[in-house]
């Protein structure tokens, strides 16, 4: 079953606790069905003062970059509830707020079953010495070593590649001589050890058939499964996928990482409550430039390798 993720703000249990009090009139608010723990949409707020009420929506302009969604709202307040104009046009002021933004973020997301456990395959005495001395994000990485595409900036790291190697081949480099090397590797590393530490998180080896190396090469590691099954690319139909189609979304990703200016907000996820950053993904990839890109010491952004295709020429004499 799938879970709902509901803004908070828009969760009411009468008219007088609805942000918006024009939707609560005409519209839908969201409440919570104790039954089944699900939300949905109700629109049972009437206080009874409008007799009619249509939306129209208007042509959008498709001449400017982000086209905005404009409607009509027209309605017709009950006679027999005003005693003149005085009346209705306080209900008016009341009703509807000028100038505010009403915000609804609403997703719904399937639950995955997350198994995890710890595996020790065998004991190699010296590296988990090195455990106990050295940083843990300067260790070696299994989803580094097997990550499935070539990256030399990904292998470099991942085999702390020494200035004594002048070539580093994934096949012809065994995990054990790495263990075993360990200390050594990582006083002749040629890059930043800063970099080690920072650029080698949150890298996963998304391909279960990779044949480059084994976890099981290592003498203990952690696994944690997921019943979502494959990652699946960004779909044709989604906002974000000219970004994906042009490899910009790295753009975008890293204007979340730095941009400050989200907002905080509670999301109702059945009877609990949680808080989460939202931020306004057109006034990032507006406000950034997706021409230029500099990867920061503390990113590593990596991308399949693209499918090259050869082109032949023919000059007739």
């Amino acid at each position: 079953m799938s879970t709902q993720i509901v803004d908070s703000e828009n969760v009411i249990r009468s008219l007088n606790e609805a942000p918006d009090k024009l939707r609560a009139e005409i519209g839908n608010y969201y409440r919570l069905n104790p039954a089944n723990n699900q939300y949905t949409l109700i629109g049972s707020f009437s206080s009874g003062k409008i007799k009619t009420a249509t939306i129209e929506d208007q042509l959008p302009n498709d001449q400017v970059l982000i086209p905005i969604k404009k409607a009509t709202i027209t309605i017709e307040g009950e006679e027999h509830v005003f005693r003149d104009h005085v009346q209705w046009n306080e209900y008016i002021a009341q009703t509807i707020t000028e100038n505010r933004q009403f915000l609804d973020h609403t997703f719904s997301f399937t639950q995955p079953t997350v198994t995890n456990q710890f595996i020790k395959n065998f004991h190699h005495p010296e590296y988990e010495d090195n455990t106990k001395i050295y940083p843990s994000n300067q260790l070696l990485n299994y989803n580094l070593i097997s990550y499935p595409w070539d990256s030399q900036k990904v292998k470099d790291i991942g085999y702390l590649r020494t200035q004594f190697d002048d070539q580093l081949p994934t096949n012809l480099v065994s995990s054990s001589v790495l263990l075993n090397e360990f200390p050594n590797r990582i006083a002749n590393y040629t890059g930043s050890i800063e970099e080690i530490s920072l650029k080698q998180r949150h890298i996963f080896d998304l391909d279960a058939s990779s044949p480059i190396k084994s976890k099981e090469d290592f003498p203990f590691y952690y696994e944690k499964k997921f019943s979502t099954g494959q990652l699946l690319p960004v779909p044709p139909q989604s906002s974000l996928y000219p970004l994906f189609q042009y490899k910009k979304l790295k753009n975008l990703f890293q204007s979340i990482k730095k941009d400050l200016s989200f907002s905080l907000r509670t999301f109702n996820i059945g009877r609990n409550q949680a808080q989460a950053k939202v931020y306004n993904a057109i006034s990032l990839l507006t406000s950034t430039s997706l021409v230029r890109f500099s990867e920061a010491t503390d990113e590593l952004f990596c991308y399949q390798k693209a499918k090259q295709t050869t082109a032949i020429f023919r000059k007739d004499l």
